[in-house]
């Protein structure tokens, strides 16, 4: 169980970074059109910063769905614990 808290968390870490990359990647853009209002409204609309957005909502869903494996499996570690530490108590 502790292993799949693990790989849960490892997961979580990777799907934060990609998002992170591209929260960078939109920055990047807004600096770039700093002071030039008309150009970064058109550079909002390019591909490159439809693509990086989709890739930040995404990673938001994964980490939610994450977030609640996380919470399940850490609801399960603690059961397991209770039944191991008092077969009695642990129903």
């Amino acid at each position: 169980m502790t292993d799949e808290v693990h790989r849960i968390n490892n997961a979580i870490k990777a799907v934060t970074a990609r998002a992170a990359a591209a929260q960078q990647a939109v920055d990047a853009v807004i600096a770039q059109y700093a002071g030039d209002p008309l150009g970064l409204a058109e550079a909002l609309g390019t591909a490159e910063i439809a693509a990086a957005n989709a890739r930040i909502t995404a990673g938001v869903a994964e980490l939610e769905s994450l977030v609640g494996q996380l919470a399940d499996a850490q609801i399960a570690v603690v059961a397991a614990v209770r039944a191991a530490d008092n077969p009695d108590t642990a129903r």
